[in-house]
């Protein structure tokens, strides 16, 4: 299950992430501290956020073991984490996070945003902080290509990826450890070019 969840949401050696703001200045990711895993802590005791974060849709106790288990990594390793808050109330909303690797000589990046609280969802908060971490992961960290998964029935997320830039590249299914669970996953994907045409398209 391990290697599942970092599948999921990825993890980084980066260590130098800096607080960013987003173009509108709505929203600033700022760095992962200690004090950040009780308020994880809480969104994960939701089921709900379990089924948004994981894109598993099974029973509660399931989702209540993968939240423990994905809480523990975070408490080792939060590298590569960034939090999500509102600059006008200063509230913090959600997170994303990102792994930084390499492949057929290219710089490749897997990034994952949750929402936290469910009335945060659905007003833009994902589409800006997602845009802002994509800028810093190709303008700052030279990416060659971002990819992510997200569920099928996640219809919310997959809106949001798609005004970023992603594109659906495969459908695929994945089952849990021991057939608990049998989810359909989009695997989308964003590259740098593709993602400076969309940059230069949007400037006034």
């Amino acid at each position: 299950m391990r290697s599942l969840l970092r599948r999921i949401l990825g993890q980084s050696q980066d260590i130098s992430d800096p607080d960013l703001n987003s173009e509108s200045g709505r929203v600033r990711l700022r760095r992962f501290e200690p004090h950040d895993h009780a308020l994880l802590s809480d969104w994960f005791s939701n089921p709900e956020s379990c089924r948004l974060a994981f894109g598993v849709d099974t029973d509660d106790e399931t989702l209540a073991n993968m939240a423990l288990e994905y809480l523990h990594e975070l408490r080792s390793d939060s590298q590569g984490v960034l939090l999500i808050t509102t600059s006008k109330e200063q509230a913090t909303i959600g997170f994303l996070r990102y792994k930084l690797f390499r492949q057929d000589r290219r710089s490749l990046a897997r990034v994952g945003i949750l929402l936290g609280p469910s009335e945060r969802r659905g007003k833009g908060f994902g589409v800006e902080a997602m845009q802002t971490l994509l800028a810093y992961l190709f303008q700052q960290r030279a990416i060659d290509l971002v990819e992510l998964d997200t569920a099928h029935f996640n219809t919310t997320a997959q809106r949001c990826f798609l005004n970023c830039g992603f594109q659906t590249i495969r459908e695929t299914e994945i089952i849990g450890l021991h057939s608990k669970w049998t989810e359909r996953r989009l695997i989308m994907q964003l590259t740098a070019d593709r993602w400076k045409k969309a940059s230069a398209t949007a400037q006034p």
